[in-house]
Protein backbone atom coordinates (compact mmCIF):
# COMPACT_ATOMS: atom_id res chain seq x y z
CA UNK A 1 0.00 0.00 0.00
CA UNK A 2 1.97 3.11 -1.21
CA UNK A 3 0.60 6.28 1.25
CA UNK A 4 -0.83 10.04 -0.45
CA UNK A 5 1.94 12.53 -0.14
CA UNK A 6 1.72 14.70 2.81
CA UNK A 7 1.66 14.21 6.29
CA UNK A 8 -2.29 14.42 6.69
CA UNK A 9 -4.67 11.06 7.65
CA UNK A 10 -6.43 9.18 5.69
CA UNK A 11 -8.87 5.73 6.10
CA UNK A 12 -8.29 3.79 3.92
CA UNK A 13 -10.99 0.84 2.28
CA UNK A 14 -11.20 -0.70 5.52
CA UNK A 15 -9.05 -4.47 5.30
CA UNK A 16 -11.13 -7.42 5.98
CA UNK A 17 -7.80 -9.04 7.67
CA UNK A 18 -7.11 -6.33 9.71
CA UNK A 19 -10.97 -5.76 10.92
CA UNK A 20 -10.71 -9.33 12.09
CA UNK A 21 -7.62 -8.98 13.62
CA UNK A 22 -7.94 -5.84 15.06
CA UNK A 23 -8.35 -6.62 18.72
CA UNK A 24 -4.99 -8.69 18.66
CA UNK A 25 -2.70 -6.29 16.30
CA UNK A 26 -4.07 -3.66 19.31
CA UNK A 27 -2.90 -6.20 22.22
CA UNK A 28 0.38 -6.83 20.35
CA UNK A 29 0.63 -2.94 19.77
CA UNK A 30 0.56 -2.49 23.79
CA UNK A 31 2.07 -5.50 24.79
CA UNK A 32 4.35 -3.47 26.59
CA UNK A 33 1.64 -1.70 28.74
CA UNK A 34 -0.80 -4.80 29.04
CA UNK A 35 -0.49 -8.28 28.33
CA UNK A 36 -1.49 -9.81 25.09
CA UNK A 37 -4.01 -13.41 25.90
CA UNK A 38 -3.92 -15.96 23.17
CA UNK A 39 -6.25 -18.77 24.03
CA UNK A 40 -5.87 -22.03 21.68
CA UNK A 41 -8.75 -24.60 21.94
CA UNK A 42 -9.47 -27.79 20.29
CA UNK A 43 -9.11 -31.75 20.04
CA UNK A 44 -5.90 -33.66 20.20
CA UNK A 45 -3.60 -31.49 17.61
CA UNK A 46 -3.90 -28.77 19.79
CA UNK A 47 -3.46 -30.81 23.25
CA UNK A 48 -0.26 -32.66 21.98
CA UNK A 49 1.22 -29.36 21.44
CA UNK A 50 1.07 -28.92 17.35
CA UNK A 51 1.13 -24.99 17.67
CA UNK A 52 3.68 -24.98 21.12
CA UNK A 53 6.80 -24.06 18.05
CA UNK A 54 4.71 -20.80 17.22
CA UNK A 55 3.60 -19.97 20.74
CA UNK A 56 7.43 -20.31 21.58
CA UNK A 57 8.84 -18.20 19.37
CA UNK A 58 5.96 -15.18 20.07
CA UNK A 59 6.32 -15.94 23.84
CA UNK A 60 10.06 -15.34 23.22
CA UNK A 61 9.87 -12.09 21.67
CA UNK A 62 7.48 -10.81 23.96
CA UNK A 63 8.09 -12.26 27.76
CA UNK A 64 10.54 -10.74 29.92
CA UNK A 65 11.07 -14.39 31.54
CA UNK A 66 10.93 -18.01 29.39
CA UNK A 67 9.25 -20.39 32.16
CA UNK A 68 10.94 -23.91 30.71
CA UNK A 69 13.40 -24.51 28.12
CA UNK A 70 10.56 -26.63 26.52
CA UNK A 71 6.85 -25.42 25.56
CA UNK A 72 4.30 -26.83 28.00
CA UNK A 73 1.61 -24.88 27.72
CA UNK A 74 3.48 -21.39 29.05
CA UNK A 75 1.42 -21.31 32.45
CA UNK A 76 -1.67 -23.06 31.87
CA UNK A 77 -1.72 -26.27 33.46
CA UNK A 78 -5.52 -28.26 33.28
CA UNK A 79 -7.40 -29.71 35.91
CA UNK A 80 -6.16 -33.11 34.77
CA UNK A 81 -2.74 -32.15 34.75
CA UNK A 82 -2.37 -31.08 38.30
CA UNK A 83 -0.85 -33.51 40.61
CA UNK A 84 -2.40 -34.55 43.82
CA UNK A 85 -5.73 -35.92 45.02
CA UNK A 86 -9.05 -35.63 43.73
CA UNK A 87 -10.57 -37.32 40.35
CA UNK A 88 -10.73 -36.06 37.15
CA UNK A 89 -14.24 -35.95 35.87
CA UNK A 90 -14.84 -36.17 32.12
CA UNK A 91 -17.79 -33.30 31.59
CA UNK A 92 -17.05 -29.46 32.89
CA UNK A 93 -14.36 -27.19 33.66
CA UNK A 94 -12.70 -25.11 30.31
CA UNK A 95 -11.61 -28.56 28.14
CA UNK A 96 -14.21 -31.42 29.83
CA UNK A 97 -11.47 -32.70 32.07
CA UNK A 98 -11.98 -30.41 35.40
CA UNK A 99 -9.89 -32.19 38.93
CA UNK A 100 -13.13 -33.04 41.56
CA UNK A 101 -11.83 -33.12 44.68
CA UNK A 102 -13.78 -32.62 48.36
CA UNK A 103 -13.21 -31.05 51.59
CA UNK A 104 -9.47 -32.36 52.87
CA UNK A 105 -7.85 -33.29 49.25
CA UNK A 106 -5.64 -31.06 47.64
CA UNK A 107 -4.13 -30.52 43.92
CA UNK A 108 -1.16 -28.53 43.08
CA UNK A 109 1.56 -27.60 40.35
CA UNK A 110 5.42 -27.01 40.85
CA UNK A 111 7.69 -25.21 38.29
CA UNK A 112 10.29 -23.22 38.04
CA UNK A 113 9.89 -19.36 36.86
CA UNK A 114 7.02 -18.96 37.75
CA UNK A 115 5.62 -15.51 39.46
CA UNK A 116 1.97 -15.28 40.26
CA UNK A 117 -0.77 -17.58 39.84
CA UNK A 118 -4.77 -17.59 39.08
CA UNK A 119 -6.88 -20.37 39.64
CA UNK A 120 -10.08 -21.46 38.00
CA UNK A 121 -12.81 -23.41 39.10
CA UNK A 122 -16.16 -23.64 41.15
CA UNK A 123 -16.23 -24.06 44.98
CA UNK A 124 -14.14 -22.96 47.96
CA UNK A 125 -10.75 -23.51 48.66
CA UNK A 126 -7.74 -22.63 50.25
CA UNK A 127 -4.53 -21.62 48.12
CA UNK A 128 -1.54 -22.19 49.19
CA UNK A 129 2.12 -20.83 47.39
CA UNK A 130 5.34 -22.68 49.20
CA UNK A 131 3.74 -23.51 52.23
CA UNK A 132 3.53 -19.64 52.96
CA UNK A 133 -0.05 -18.30 54.85
CA UNK A 134 -3.39 -19.71 52.88
CA UNK A 135 -5.23 -17.80 50.51
CA UNK A 136 -9.17 -18.45 50.58
CA UNK A 137 -11.65 -17.90 48.35
CA UNK A 138 -15.60 -19.20 46.68
CA UNK A 139 -14.21 -19.59 43.25
CA UNK A 140 -16.44 -19.14 40.38
CA UNK A 141 -16.06 -19.49 36.60
CA UNK A 142 -16.73 -15.74 36.56
CA UNK A 143 -14.56 -15.46 39.60
CA UNK A 144 -11.27 -17.16 39.13
CA UNK A 145 -8.88 -16.61 42.47
CA UNK A 146 -5.53 -13.94 41.44
CA UNK A 147 -3.61 -15.40 44.23
CA UNK A 148 -0.68 -12.77 45.85
CA UNK A 149 2.40 -12.63 44.47
CA UNK A 150 4.25 -12.07 47.25
CA UNK A 151 4.86 -15.64 48.07
CA UNK A 152 6.61 -16.56 44.89
CA UNK A 153 10.21 -17.05 44.88
CA UNK A 154 13.05 -17.05 42.56
CA UNK A 155 12.91 -20.91 41.60
CA UNK A 156 10.57 -23.62 42.04
CA UNK A 157 7.33 -22.62 43.27
CA UNK A 158 4.79 -24.76 44.66
CA UNK A 159 0.78 -23.90 44.02
CA UNK A 160 -1.51 -26.04 46.03
CA UNK A 161 -5.08 -25.74 46.14
CA UNK A 162 -6.97 -27.13 49.53
CA UNK A 163 -10.72 -27.82 48.71
CA UNK A 164 -12.39 -27.12 52.28
CA UNK A 165 -15.68 -28.26 50.67
CA UNK A 166 -17.13 -30.01 47.47
CA UNK A 167 -14.99 -28.13 44.69
CA UNK A 168 -13.69 -28.51 41.01
CA UNK A 169 -10.78 -26.81 39.84
CA UNK A 170 -10.49 -26.00 36.25
CA UNK A 171 -7.04 -25.01 35.76
CA UNK A 172 -4.10 -22.92 37.09
CA UNK A 173 -2.75 -20.48 35.13
CA UNK A 174 1.35 -19.69 36.49
CA UNK A 175 2.52 -16.05 35.69
CA UNK A 176 6.00 -15.77 34.36
CA UNK A 177 6.70 -12.39 34.15
CA UNK A 178 3.73 -11.41 32.46
CA UNK A 179 0.73 -10.62 34.61
CA UNK A 180 1.34 -6.94 33.57
CA UNK A 181 2.81 -7.04 29.78
CA UNK A 182 3.93 -9.75 27.35
CA UNK A 183 1.90 -12.89 26.16
CA UNK A 184 -0.51 -14.96 28.27
CA UNK A 185 -1.17 -18.11 26.92
CA UNK A 186 -3.90 -20.98 27.32
CA UNK A 187 -3.74 -23.91 25.85
CA UNK A 188 -7.06 -26.22 26.20
CA UNK A 189 -7.50 -29.17 24.11
CA UNK A 190 -9.17 -32.46 24.67
CA UNK A 191 -8.63 -35.60 22.57
CA UNK A 192 -10.78 -36.95 20.63
CA UNK A 193 -13.76 -34.40 20.94
CA UNK A 194 -15.97 -32.05 18.53
CA UNK A 195 -17.07 -28.82 18.65
CA UNK A 196 -20.32 -29.86 19.95
CA UNK A 197 -18.67 -30.89 23.18
CA UNK A 198 -17.35 -27.93 23.93
CA UNK A 199 -20.72 -26.80 23.50
CA UNK A 200 -22.81 -28.89 25.62
CA UNK A 201 -20.20 -30.36 27.89
CA UNK A 202 -17.96 -27.69 28.95
CA UNK A 203 -18.02 -24.24 30.20
CA UNK A 204 -15.41 -22.94 27.87
CA UNK A 205 -17.62 -20.07 26.21
CA UNK A 206 -18.14 -18.95 30.41
CA UNK A 207 -14.38 -19.12 30.96
CA UNK A 208 -13.69 -17.10 27.93
CA UNK A 209 -15.73 -14.76 29.47
CA UNK A 210 -13.84 -14.49 32.14
CA UNK A 211 -10.11 -14.68 30.68
CA UNK A 212 -11.05 -11.94 27.89
CA UNK A 213 -8.86 -13.42 25.17
CA UNK A 214 -7.72 -11.19 22.39
CA UNK A 215 -7.23 -13.90 20.12
CA UNK A 216 -9.30 -17.22 19.72
CA UNK A 217 -7.31 -19.92 17.98
CA UNK A 218 -9.71 -22.59 17.32
CA UNK A 219 -8.97 -25.59 15.86
CA UNK A 220 -11.46 -28.38 14.95
CA UNK A 221 -13.10 -31.06 12.55
CA UNK A 222 -11.48 -34.54 12.45
CA UNK A 223 -13.65 -35.68 15.45
CA UNK A 224 -16.77 -33.73 14.12
CA UNK A 225 -16.64 -34.93 10.64
CA UNK A 226 -15.26 -38.92 11.82
CA UNK A 227 -18.26 -38.87 14.22
CA UNK A 228 -21.43 -37.12 12.91
CA UNK A 229 -20.68 -36.07 9.66
CA UNK A 230 -20.12 -32.90 7.42
CA UNK A 231 -23.37 -31.14 7.77
CA UNK A 232 -23.52 -31.63 11.94
CA UNK A 233 -20.06 -30.25 11.65
CA UNK A 234 -20.59 -26.97 9.92
CA UNK A 235 -23.36 -26.37 11.64
CA UNK A 236 -21.65 -27.06 15.54
CA UNK A 237 -18.68 -24.60 13.70
CA UNK A 238 -20.99 -21.44 13.29
CA UNK A 239 -22.82 -22.33 17.01
CA UNK A 240 -19.21 -22.44 19.24
CA UNK A 241 -18.25 -19.19 16.77
CA UNK A 242 -21.22 -17.35 18.04
CA UNK A 243 -21.23 -18.60 21.80
CA UNK A 244 -17.51 -17.50 21.96
CA UNK A 245 -17.87 -14.27 20.20
CA UNK A 246 -20.76 -13.40 22.26
CA UNK A 247 -18.94 -14.77 25.44
CA UNK A 248 -16.25 -12.03 24.33
CA UNK A 249 -17.24 -9.35 21.93
CA UNK A 250 -14.62 -8.15 19.57
CA UNK A 251 -12.50 -10.96 20.04
CA UNK A 252 -9.83 -11.91 17.04
CA UNK A 253 -10.30 -15.53 16.10
CA UNK A 254 -8.26 -17.76 13.76
CA UNK A 255 -10.00 -21.13 12.88
CA UNK A 256 -7.14 -23.57 11.50
CA UNK A 257 -8.90 -26.14 9.35
CA UNK A 258 -6.89 -29.37 9.74
CA UNK A 259 -5.67 -32.05 7.00
CA UNK A 260 -7.72 -35.20 5.84
CA UNK A 261 -6.17 -37.84 8.21
CA UNK A 262 -7.19 -41.32 7.51
CA UNK A 263 -9.82 -42.71 7.12
CA UNK A 264 -11.24 -39.90 6.05
CA UNK A 265 -13.22 -39.84 2.44
CA UNK A 266 -12.18 -36.68 0.46
CA UNK A 267 -15.64 -36.03 -0.92
CA UNK A 268 -17.13 -35.81 3.23
CA UNK A 269 -13.86 -33.41 3.43
CA UNK A 270 -14.80 -31.19 0.51
CA UNK A 271 -17.61 -30.49 2.19
CA UNK A 272 -16.86 -30.27 5.39
CA UNK A 273 -13.97 -27.73 4.21
CA UNK A 274 -16.37 -25.33 2.08
CA UNK A 275 -18.97 -25.29 4.78
CA UNK A 276 -16.33 -24.19 7.49
CA UNK A 277 -14.79 -21.67 4.96
CA UNK A 278 -18.40 -19.62 4.60
CA UNK A 279 -18.89 -20.38 8.10
CA UNK A 280 -15.66 -18.31 8.87
CA UNK A 281 -16.89 -15.24 6.05
CA UNK A 282 -19.87 -15.30 8.21
CA UNK A 283 -18.88 -15.15 11.18
CA UNK A 284 -16.05 -12.66 10.79
CA UNK A 285 -13.36 -15.38 11.27
CA UNK A 286 -9.72 -15.52 10.07
CA UNK A 287 -10.01 -18.83 8.01
CA UNK A 288 -6.33 -20.71 7.89
CA UNK A 289 -6.42 -23.95 5.50
CA UNK A 290 -4.26 -26.65 6.92
CA UNK A 291 -5.85 -29.40 4.48
CA UNK A 292 -4.44 -27.10 1.46
CA UNK A 293 -1.09 -26.26 3.66
CA UNK A 294 -0.85 -30.47 4.56
CA UNK A 295 -3.24 -32.01 2.08
CA UNK A 296 -4.27 -35.83 2.94
CA UNK A 297 -2.19 -37.64 5.44
CA UNK A 298 -3.22 -41.62 5.09
CA UNK A 299 -0.67 -43.90 4.68
CA UNK A 300 1.39 -43.35 1.41
CA UNK A 301 -0.46 -39.64 1.13
CA UNK A 302 1.99 -38.80 3.63
CA UNK A 303 5.00 -38.35 1.76
CA UNK A 304 6.43 -35.61 3.68
CA UNK A 305 5.56 -37.64 6.67
CA UNK A 306 3.74 -34.65 8.37
CA UNK A 307 2.21 -37.00 10.55
CA UNK A 308 3.18 -40.06 13.03
CA UNK A 309 -0.15 -42.02 12.17
CA UNK A 310 -1.93 -40.33 9.64
CA UNK A 311 -3.49 -37.88 12.14
CA UNK A 312 -1.32 -36.58 14.91
CA UNK A 313 1.39 -34.31 13.45
CA UNK A 314 5.28 -35.17 13.94
CA UNK A 315 7.70 -32.39 14.93
CA UNK A 316 7.96 -31.51 11.18
CA UNK A 317 4.15 -31.45 11.07
CA UNK A 318 4.22 -29.21 14.17
CA UNK A 319 6.82 -27.01 12.79
CA UNK A 320 5.35 -26.37 9.54
CA UNK A 321 1.74 -25.65 11.04
CA UNK A 322 3.34 -23.16 13.76
CA UNK A 323 5.00 -21.29 10.12
CA UNK A 324 1.75 -20.72 8.68
CA UNK A 325 0.19 -19.75 11.68
CA UNK A 326 3.07 -17.40 13.24
CA UNK A 327 2.90 -15.38 9.84
CA UNK A 328 -0.99 -14.69 10.35
CA UNK A 329 -0.82 -13.59 13.81
CA UNK A 330 3.02 -11.95 14.44
CA UNK A 331 4.40 -11.41 10.94
CA UNK A 332 7.56 -11.43 10.59
CA UNK A 333 8.76 -13.30 13.55
CA UNK A 334 10.98 -16.20 11.72
CA UNK A 335 10.95 -19.57 12.68
CA UNK A 336 14.65 -21.37 11.99
CA UNK A 337 14.94 -24.17 10.36
CA UNK A 338 12.82 -26.21 7.47
CA UNK A 339 11.75 -23.85 4.64
CA UNK A 340 8.42 -23.84 3.16
CA UNK A 341 8.03 -25.79 -0.39
CA UNK A 342 6.28 -23.48 -3.21
CA UNK A 343 2.99 -26.03 -2.94
CA UNK A 344 2.71 -24.92 0.76
CA UNK A 345 3.52 -21.29 0.20
CA UNK A 346 0.63 -21.65 -2.65
CA UNK A 347 -1.68 -23.03 -0.31
CA UNK A 348 -3.61 -19.43 0.37
CA UNK A 349 -2.89 -15.66 0.86
CA UNK A 350 -1.94 -16.28 4.62
CA UNK A 351 1.54 -16.16 4.70
CA UNK A 352 3.94 -13.69 5.66
CA UNK A 353 7.69 -13.64 4.81
CA UNK A 354 6.58 -15.64 1.68
CA UNK A 355 10.65 -14.72 -0.19
CA UNK A 356 13.42 -16.17 1.42
CA UNK A 357 12.09 -16.40 4.79
CA UNK A 358 14.70 -13.31 6.04
CA UNK A 359 13.33 -10.71 8.06
CA UNK A 360 15.47 -8.39 7.99
CA UNK A 361 14.45 -4.69 8.89
CA UNK A 362 16.20 -2.39 6.30
CA UNK A 363 17.26 -0.35 9.26
CA UNK A 364 17.58 -0.67 13.17
CA UNK A 365 13.76 -0.22 14.80
CA UNK A 366 14.24 3.01 16.44
CA UNK A 367 13.15 3.71 20.02
CA UNK A 368 9.73 1.92 20.96
CA UNK A 369 9.73 0.26 17.99
CA UNK A 370 9.96 -3.95 17.89
CA UNK A 371 10.51 -5.37 14.34
CA UNK A 372 6.80 -7.07 13.14
CA UNK A 373 7.70 -8.08 9.75
CA UNK A 374 10.48 -7.05 7.06
CA UNK A 375 12.44 -8.14 4.32
CA UNK A 376 10.06 -10.15 1.98
CA UNK A 377 6.88 -9.59 0.76
CA UNK A 378 3.64 -11.47 1.41
CA UNK A 379 -0.32 -11.11 0.80
CA UNK A 380 -2.12 -11.30 3.71
CA UNK A 381 -4.41 -8.09 3.03
CA UNK A 382 -5.86 -6.81 0.03
CA UNK A 383 -4.36 -3.24 0.90
CA UNK A 384 -1.30 -4.90 1.40
CA UNK A 385 -0.44 -3.95 5.18
CA UNK A 386 3.19 -5.58 5.57
CA UNK A 387 4.22 -5.21 1.93
CA UNK A 388 6.62 -1.98 3.06
CA UNK A 389 10.49 -3.51 3.40
CA UNK A 390 9.89 -3.48 6.83
CA UNK A 391 6.97 -3.17 9.46
CA UNK A 392 7.04 -2.41 12.78
CA UNK A 393 5.81 -2.50 15.79
CA UNK A 394 4.82 0.47 17.92
CA UNK A 395 4.40 0.90 21.61
CA UNK A 396 3.92 4.67 21.32
CA UNK A 397 1.02 6.15 20.27
CA UNK A 398 1.77 8.15 17.57
CA UNK A 399 4.82 6.81 16.63
CA UNK A 400 7.51 8.80 15.13
CA UNK A 401 7.98 8.36 11.58
CA UNK A 402 9.64 5.39 10.82
CA UNK A 403 12.73 4.67 9.04
CA UNK A 404 12.52 5.06 4.82
CA UNK A 405 10.91 2.21 3.34
CA UNK A 406 9.17 1.29 6.19
CA UNK A 407 5.95 1.32 8.07
CA UNK A 408 4.91 1.36 11.35
CA UNK A 409 1.64 -0.22 12.72
CA UNK A 410 0.14 1.04 16.19
CA UNK A 411 -2.49 0.99 18.05
CA UNK A 412 -5.28 4.49 19.60
CA UNK A 413 -8.45 5.31 21.23
CA UNK A 414 -10.13 7.30 19.22
CA UNK A 415 -12.50 10.53 19.81
CA UNK A 416 -15.74 8.09 20.11
CA UNK A 417 -14.17 5.66 23.04
CA UNK A 418 -13.36 3.09 20.27
CA UNK A 419 -9.80 1.17 19.49
CA UNK A 420 -8.06 1.69 15.94
CA UNK A 421 -5.43 -0.15 14.40
CA UNK A 422 -3.42 2.37 12.14
CA UNK A 423 -0.21 2.21 9.96
CA UNK A 424 1.93 5.23 10.12
CA UNK A 425 4.46 5.94 6.81
CA UNK A 426 8.26 7.70 6.77
CA UNK A 427 6.30 11.41 5.11
CA UNK A 428 3.92 11.09 8.20
CA UNK A 429 0.77 9.73 6.79
CA UNK A 430 -1.56 7.65 8.68
CA UNK A 431 -4.33 5.78 7.98
CA UNK A 432 -6.92 4.17 9.85
CA UNK A 433 -6.70 0.21 8.99
CA UNK A 434 -9.57 -0.80 10.78
CA UNK A 435 -11.41 0.47 14.20
CA UNK A 436 -14.23 -1.08 16.33
CA UNK A 437 -17.58 0.29 16.19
Amino acid sequence: MTPPAGDGESTVRPDPFVRSMLRWFAALASVDRAPATLVALGDSLVHLGSINPAVDVLFRHLNPVAPDPVVTGYGWVGGCDLEGGGRVRRRGGFDGAPRALVAGESCWAARYFTTGATVHGIGPVEVVVNDEAPVAAVLGVAAPLVVPDDGFIAGLNRVEIRATGDAEVHGVFLDAGNRARGLRYYQVGNPGKTCRYFLDDTDAPAHLAAIRPDLLLLEMALNDVTLEGAARFVDDLGTLFAACRAAVPGMSIVYWFPHRGAPLGADEWATARDGARRVCEDEDVVFLDGHRFFGATGGDEDSEHITNDGVHLSEVGRRLLSMSLLATIAPGLEMSGRVLTSTQLGAGQIHAGTGTGQALPVAAPPAGFSVLHGGAPNLITPTGLFFSEATYLSAIEPPAPPPPGSAAVFARTNDRGHVEVCVRFPDGSVHVLAAEG
